[in-house]
């Protein structure tokens, strides 16, 4: 509709008279009219839509962000539940607060707890790449990722000691003195006390808050930091 009236325009500059009393110069200024409005309507037609596109990927960033924190919370969560069942489960007698070397782990709920923390570590691992291939969606990025990568390494540790020091495992049932397992005992002593709390715990809590930093209409208030066991 638009080139068509450009045309008509020409040809009447072309061929009539345009002056202001003329009836070329009243189809003239109709067919600017046409134009004019075309124009302004195709521009606020192409502001709706950008806006609209804008909105929708905000969304989607807010989204990714938000499935984030919440993977990662539920992550910390599984983390905290093994660490408190394997010290109520693991030992014939009380371990917690009562560190010794020479207390016997019990491999029937090492086991079964170490595929947890292998399951969160690989999750983890899952969870650095997704946040590496879309850093546009974080306003500090790489605060994440490297935080992300001391909680893995943290994890990996437990888990490599596993593969090692599993067949170490003996008797009937199977038991192993906890001075054996240099990772999990770290694992296991008090937070305050342990690397639990600086490669683990304190990496998770600032995640969370540069996260929520970010998230739209979220309360961006600082969670303050727990060193609870």
């Amino acid at each position: 509709m638009l080139s068509i009236c450009i045309a008509g325009l020409i040809i009447i500059a072309l061929f009539y008279d345009v002056t202001s009393l003329s009836f070329g110069r009243t189809i003239t200024n109709t067919l600017l009219t046409i134009i004019s409005t075309g124009v302004i309507g195709t521009l606020l037609s192409l502001f709706v839509a950008s806006h609209q596109k804008s909105q929708l990927r905000e969304t989607n960033r807010d989204k990714f962000r938000k499935d984030i924190l919440e993977n990662l919370n539920k992550l910390y969560v599984k983390i905290k539940k093994t660490r408190r069942m394997l010290r109520a489960k693991g030992f014939a007698v009380p371990y917690y607060k009562q560190e010794d070397d020479n207390t016997l782990l019990s491999l029937s709920e090492y086991e079964p707890h170490m595929d947890i923390i292998n399951d969160c570590q690989l999750e983890l691992e899952s969870m650095r790449q997704e946040v590496t291939t879309n850093e546009y969606a974080f306003s500090n990025p790489q605060l994440i990722i490297e935080n992300l990568k001391v909680m893995d390494d943290y994890l990996s540790k437990l888990v490599s000691e596993y593969e090692q020091r599993r067949p170490a495992f003996s008797g009937t049932p199977a038991k192993l003195q906890i001075g054996q397992l240099t990772e999990m005992k770290q694992f296991l002593i008090q937070a305050r006390e342990g690397l639990f709390n600086e490669c683990f715990t304190t990496k998770c809590h600032v995640i969370r808050n540069e996260i929520r930093k970010d998230i739209n209409f979220f309360d961006k208030g600082t969670e303050k930091s727990s060193s609870t066991s």
